[in-house]
């Protein structure tokens, strides 16, 4: 439960921290439902953690279980994204979460394809 996954150091000193989100599908399936969506407070949690350790976060989001696309975006850019309730899941599992409101990502706008 911790608020990011990965941190990358370079000379002993935190370069980045990576939060992770990885997608069974391919980036063109996700593509037909819409799009990837982050609750909101994931974003505003983040962003806070970013500004009070003077490093950068990044969300990565790995299509295809890992072996896919890998598109990336920074918090920061996306404080402005107007909250929405979300999609009812397709395996609703009737928790809090599930209601939380969430933000959507504009493909090619608050994504990044990072080239591996």
């Amino acid at each position: 439960y911790s608020i990011v996954d990965y941190v990358i150091t370079r000379g002993g000193e935190v370069r980045y921290f990576l939060e992770l989100k990885i997608r069974k599908e391919t980036v063109e399936q996700v593509k037909t439902y819409g799009g990837l969506m982050l609750k909101q407070r994931k974003v505003l949690e983040l962003h806070q953690f970013s500004e009070a350790v003077k490093a950068d976060v990044w969300v990565v989001f790995a299509f295809a279980n890992g072996s896919g696309d890998v598109l990336v975006a920074q918090p920061r850019h996306l404080l402005t994204l107007p909250p929405e309730t979300p999609p009812r899941r397709r395996n609703y599992r009737g928790l809090p979460t599930d209601e939380e409101p969430v933000v959507h990502l504009v493909w090619g706008q608050h994504l990044t394809q990072w080239r591996m």
